[in-house]
């Protein structure tokens, strides 16, 4: 993690440990993460989501993503979401918590880090992962960014239409996206510009 340096991705200042911890340093960006931002109300927001702020933050994440992927050694974020973009007040958006991602040059054991909070959304998870339990790759992380880029330009994730018509006797949300998969449906992206 210490070799990204790019002005998108949230950089590792240094790192520190003890006999009982760890402790890694991390750039300080006073910032917002993107699901509050969208989440606020206009008078929450020191600034408003127009189609400008919104492709202004959303080119930026797709260039870091971009990055990360054509490093020598690509990098998988692995859990992209809008809770791990940070947006200041200016539109500046950096990418944060790598702790999840995968750098194919590591050992399988170093392959992930998971906290005992680790909280999975299952609407950004693409489904050759969620259906099929594939490994993740580059292109899992493109449907996460895929994802986002709906959530950004409707305020509802991208399966919530699906979820709240599917039928049946499924008890998860993680059921009822298989099903969905499975099924071949398609999100509405009318909102989405081309």
């Amino acid at each position: 993690m210490d070799r990204i340096r790019h002005p998108i991705v949230i950089s590792i200042m240094t790192v520190g440990f003890n006999p009982v911890n760890f402790y890694i340093v991390m750039e300080h960006f006073k910032s917002s993460d993107l699901r509050k931002i969208l989440r606020s109300t206009r008078k929450d927001v020191k600034y408003q989501l127009s189609d400008e702020h919104k492709i202004y933050i959303l080119s930026q994440l797709c260039k870091a993503i971009s990055f990360l992927h054509q490093l020598s050694v690509p990098i998988i974020h692995k859990d992209l979401k809008p809770e791990k973009i940070l947006v200041n007040e200016e539109g500046d958006t950096k990418i944060c918590d790598l702790g999840l991602s995968k750098c194919d040059d590591l050992p399988s054991a170093l392959h992930t880090t998971v906290g005992r909070n680790r909280k999975i959304i299952y609407s950004y998870m693409a489904p050759e992962i969620l259906v099929h339990n594939e490994p993740t790759t580059t292109k899992s992380d493109v449907w996460s960014l895929a994802c986002i880029i709906h959530k950004v330009y409707t305020g509802e994730e991208t399966w919530e239409a699906h979820l709240r018509t599917t039928k049946g006797s499924f008890s998860t949300i993680s059921d009822k996206l298989k099903k969905i998969f499975e099924l071949k449906k398609k999100p509405d992206l009318s909102e989405v510009p081309q």
